[in-house]
């Protein structure tokens, strides 16, 4: 039997527990109300109130590495809206303080890391600006750049900040090192670091060997192989972009699409290749359910092949059936051989079956390269009546008018 006294202590020890759970649930309870409405500020730019409320929950979860975080993420904000580098500098360093913490007490998350690079990095540059000719920098950001990026190797945001950082050090090898891991971890970050202040030809070079190093390693191959056939159409090495990009088209080629065969036939054209080009063309065609529209992304790339424009679009009346588009798109191919009664005859055809804006507006091209005014005079206002709201046409007909002194 438990005695009296015994009952009575498990049950004051019980209330005493209970308390305290709840104390501490009220706490935590009462922090998380000040980060959310910290957050909140943050979301409208209001960074004082932010950082107030974060100190307010600070209070009541001292512990808690996720609160210093956001303490480091807006005290950051702050520093770089600083009127003054000294002012900017005090900011930044409490951005610092505030991420060291968090680090210490999750030393395995990564943004509190990679803040502290941030605010690290900014520290030392504000440093060399305040003290000009100071060789010693007591700041360097680099070990923690290091750091964040180990703990998230794939880290791209992170890979990205540390180039840059790179180049503003003036690190060069290490700045082509970190490109060429970057381009392998994530192909598509050609697109973007070629934007860059740092791109250079050596760069660029870097780039393509992680790009090549990503084909090898099976890393988004596809994305890879079209980065390096861009980088090859950029330098006009045109046979190697088609080889590429045919490459990149054979990994993932559910996902191919008309877009894509377009661009693969430009680039045979820009080689003249005029075979390959068809090719891809037609397969761009069968694929769309929208084939004037891929005509007419079509047209302009044959700006050298006029005949051969011409020879492809006759090729395309006989395999498909299609809208007054087609009509219009030869007439324009037969406009750019000056074969002008042909396509005469195609756009009259055309209007006597139904009327069209466009035809009479090409009729009207083509009457003014003959310089036959009245012709065009009538054929570019029937076009503007076809079609009143289009002001390319208006101001043809108006630019005409004025040219005959009838305005």
């Amino acid at each position: 039997m438990i005695s009296r006294r015994i009952r009575i202590a498990i049950c004051l020890g019980f209330v005493i527990l209970c308390t305290t759970g709840f104390y501490r649930i009220s706490l935590r309870l009462i922090a998380q109300i000040h980060v959310a409405r910290a957050e909140s500020f943050f979301q409208r730019a209001h960074y004082g109130a932010s950082a107030s409320h974060l100190k307010k929950a600070d209070v009541y979860q001292p512990d808690d590495y996720s609160i210093q975080k956001d303490l480091g993420k807006v005290w950051l904000k702050l520093g770089e809206l600083a009127a003054e580098p000294e002012e900017a500098s005090e900011r930044m360093q409490k951005a610092k303080d505030f991420y060291v913490r968090a680090a210490r007490l999750n030393p395995l998350d990564a943004e509190a890391v990679y803040g502290l690079a941030k605010g690290e990095a900014s520290l030392e540059l504000l440093y060399r600006h305040l003290h000009p000719g100071t060789e010693e920098n007591p700041y360097h950001a680099l070990p923690y750049f290091k750091e964040a990026i180990r703990l998230r190797p794939n880290g791209i945001l992170y890979s990205y900040a540390l180039a840059r950082y790179l180049y503003q050090q003036k690190q060069t090898d290490d700045l082509l090192a970190t490109v060429r891991e970057l381009a392998r971890i994530y192909p598509p970050a050609y697109h973007y670091l070629r934007r860059e202040a740092f791109w250079s030809p050596s760069v660029k070079e870097a780039c393509k060997n992680g790009l090549e190093d990503a084909v090898r390693d099976d890393i988004s191959p596809r994305d890879a192989l079209m980065g390096i056939s861009q980088m090859m159409g950029a330098d006009k090495i045109w046979v190697e972009a088609m080889t590429r990009y045919q490459d990149a088209l054979a990994h993932r080629s559910f996902e191919n699409h008309a877009g894509n065969y377009i661009h693969m036939g430009s680039l045979c054209l820009k080689n003249g290749s005029i075979e390959e080009a068809e090719t891809a063309f037609f397969d761009a065609l069968r694929m769309s359910r929208s084939k004037e529209k891929i005509l007419e992304r079509i047209y302009p790339l044959y700006k050298r092949y006029t005949e051969e424009r011409l020879r492809f679009y006759r090729r395309v009346i006989t395999l498909f059936e299609l809208s007054h588009r087609m009509d219009i798109l030869m007439a324009r191919a037969l406009i750019d051989l000056k074969r002008h009664q042909e396509a005469k005859d195609i756009l009259e055809s055309l209007n006597r079956r139904v009327p069209h804006a466009e035809a009479y507006y090409w009729l009207a091209r083509i009457a003014e390269r003959e310089k036959d005014w009245d012709v065009m005079e009538l054929a570019i206002q029937k076009a503007t009546v076809l079609d009143p709201k289009n002001r390319h046409y208006r101001k043809v007909f108006s630019d005409l008018l004025r040219h005959l002194k009838k305005n």
